[in-house]
């Protein structure tokens, strides 16, 4: 029996695909003349050409699956999910770099970036890690605030590998711009010549060179500077500040290959000090922090963030398609087939991820998207599927009836994904 349906259904398909192309060349119009066809009635032709051979091939497939269920089953999953594992532990990278992300890399700023990094011989851009100790709006003009500046600094300069880091960057040194730099960066030099003395304390930060004598702008080291102008020998004494920016200059990658563990360490560090001092650890002041991984590593937590929610988004369709599908009846309920659709489609979204995982392409916040997409689309296809079965004869065995939906529904979906 199993024999003279396949043959049955070969000769069948074997037919269709030979008779197409004989009326392709020609077509009868209402008056019985002869004409040739028109580009619609071409398309529609190759369509079920198409749909034949397209067909003939998924029925085999579905031959093999019902001849073996089980090992097409384990066979499935053990890919599937093996291709994820192996792409997850060899060729797993986030990448969250803007301009890899979202500018054309034929385009002139990337062409000139790169020119710059690699060829031009220039002194390499270091990598700015931004700190601002500020009161909420209030004066930070004060020995308080001087004091809470040098206080901040110690998240970054306290930090192991601080120095290593910094005698590895071209010039030798991590160059930092801030109200510190009137004192040379240092705390006890501030203690020396300042000590509790308002007055010193605002004659110094009122200077128009810092200490090495650099012309200080009082636009890059306080906020809102009030004057904004640094002359006090014209009379241009700050009254108030509302905050107080430190810049440190790091070397980059290429000069030191442990910059990036460097950064997020001191990053962390700067967190835990701004979240105590959020807890009033320092009579009001707040810190706020910015490194070059700052949005990197957002992009990451987010990405991981929306992780539970691929999750929830199939277990929510599963529901969806158990309650659609499902019947009241012990026999013919087709609940768990819901279940079955979502599962593949878990199975074949973790394939894909694995194989772009493996071939190279990065991770990014914009594959999560994926998922939600191949849901819609693949419980779609389920649904397209399961109406053909429903239009096959009952009287038929379940074998006929399977070769038959695949044959209709299976082509149809397969011709709208290529075309």
């Amino acid at each position: 029996r199993w024999h003279k349906v396949t043959s049955k259904i070969q000769i069948s398909w074997i037919e269709s695909v030979s008779l197409l192309p004989c009326c392709i060349s020609t077509m009868t119009s209402d008056h019985g003349e002869k004409r040739p066809p028109t580009y619609l009635e071409r398309w529609a032709h190759g369509v079920h050409r198409m749909n034949a051979y397209i067909g003939g091939t998924l029925q085999y497939v579905v031959r093999l699956v019902i001849k073996f269920p089980v090992i097409t089953i384990i066979a499935s999953i053990i890919y599937c999910f093996g291709l994820l594992g192996i792409g997850m532990s060899s060729g797993f990278e986030l990448l969250s770099d803007a301009d890899l992300l979202w500018t054309p890399q034929d385009s002139y700023p990337v062409i000139n970036d790169k020119w710059i990094k690699d060829e031009s011989g220039f002194t390499p851009t270091p990598r700015y890690f931004n700190l601002i100790v500020h009161k909420d709006g209030d004066n930070t003009l004060s020995v308080e605030g001087t004091q809470a500046m040098f206080e901040a600094m110690k998240c970054v300069r306290d930090t192991p590998g601080y120095a290593t880091a910094c005698e590895a960057s071209t010039v030798g040194y991590c160059d930092i711009v801030a109200p510190s730099r009137f004192f040379d960066n240092d705390q006890a030099v501030f203690e020396a010549q300042v000590g509790t003395d308002e007055t010193l304390n605002v004659q110094a930060l009122s200077s128009g060179v810092y200490s090495d004598g650099v012309r200080a702008q009082r636009n890059v080291i306080f906020g809102n500077a009030d004057p904004i102008t640094a002359d006090p020998t014209q009379g241009e004494v700050l009254t108030s500040t509302l905050a107080n920016i430190i810049v440190f200059s790091l070397p980059t990658e290429d000069e030191y290959e442990d910059i990036m563990d460097f950064e997020n360490d001191a990053l962390d560090n700067c967190l835990d000090m701004r979240d105590d001092w959020a807890d009033g650890g320092f009579s009001g002041f707040r810190l706020e922090v910015n490194a070059e991984t700052s949005s990197p590593n957002e992009n990451a937590r987010g990405a991981q963030q929306d992780l539970p929610l691929v999750g929830a988004a199939f277990i929510v369709m599963g529901a969806y398609c158990a309650v659609v599908l499902g019947k009241c009846h012990p026999v013919k309920s087709q609940a768990l087939l819901g279940f079955g659709a979502v599962v593949g489609i878990l199975m074949s979204t973790s394939a894909g991820y694995g194989l772009a995982l493996i071939i190279g392409q990065p991770f990014t916040n914009l594959a999560l998207i994926l998922p939600f997409i191949l849901v819609g689309v693949g419980l779609d296809d389920a649904f397209i599927l399961t109406g053909e079965f429903a239009l096959t004869n009952p009287e038929d065995s379940l074998n006929d009836r399977l070769l038959n939906m695949i044959l209709k529904g299976g082509a149809a979906i397969s011709i709208t994904t290529l075309t």
